[in-house]
């Protein structure tokens, strides 16, 4: 009889100090322990990036971490973390090496569990554009998923972003599935509207935590709140 099962596959995040070798802090669960009580993907928890079936990867590294990225915001240093099979970024405050703080967790898929995959599917790699680089002024993360084949784009406020803040801004938001074919779920409840590709206003809604768009024709939108962020939405 079996009292213990050990599996091989790193499920967390080390930090090494880089003269030595020294292993300094490694994140041990706390990437299954976030995904397991949060409140969306909690349902499809360890979940592959070809299934949305609750624990089909706790025997075989649970969420995966595929990449990682560390960059200086503002004096401080985070790294974001990719998840390949549940997917979406793990942010942390990593300025005191030894004791990393967790900021927040962004994923843009679909989380109904034994429903089809949507959304953004596989995170392989990632790429960060400065507010310097940037057309808008406000800093970039870069998500590619080799699965759907789509690019995940979240914007960094780089004046909140800080260990006592979240990072992403407060007027950003999420949709989900993404690509979808009859309903959104929208990660903020707010005012938006939706113009097609010739920037006609197609649908409004007004307090709203869902776009029903199964009487839009298939293509791609913007979705736009009344703080003027957009977001790309593809109808299938």
């Amino acid at each position: 009889m079996f009292e213990e099962i050990h599996v091989f596959g790193g499920r967390s995040f080390s930090i090494f100090e880089a003269a030595t070798g020294t292993l300094v802090y490694d994140s041990g669960n706390d990437f299954e322990v976030i995904l397991a009580a949060h409140p969306i993907y909690g349902a499809i928890f360890n979940a592959s990036n070809s299934n949305n079936s609750l624990k089909n990867r706790s025997d075989n590294k649970g969420p995966e971490p595929e990449a990682v990225l560390v960059r200086e915001i503002e004096g401080e240093f985070y790294a974001f973390v990719l998840l390949e099979r549940i997917g979406g970024v793990m942010i942390y405050n990593i300025t005191d090496p030894t004791a990393p703080q967790f900021l927040q967790y962004l994923n843009n898929r679909d989380a109904t569990q034994g429903g089809d995959e949507m959304g953004d599917l596989g995170p392989e790699g990632i790429a960060f554009i400065s507010a310097a680089e940037s057309t808008t002024g406000i800093a970039y993360i870069v998500v590619a998923n080799e699965v759907s084949a789509t690019l995940s784009v979240y914007a960094l406020n780089n004046v909140v972003l800080g260990m006592d803040d979240i990072s992403i801004s407060e007027n950003s938001f999420t949709l989900y599935p993404n690509p979808a074919k009859n309903q959104v779920f929208l990660s903020i409840p707010g005012n938006y509207k939706v113009f097609d590709s010739l920037g006609r206003n197609m649908l409004s809604v007004t307090k709203a935590s869902t776009l029903n768009i199964g009487s839009l024709p298939a293509g791609t939108y913007i979705v736009q709140n009344d703080q003027g962020v957009s977001k790309k939405l593809v109808i299938k």
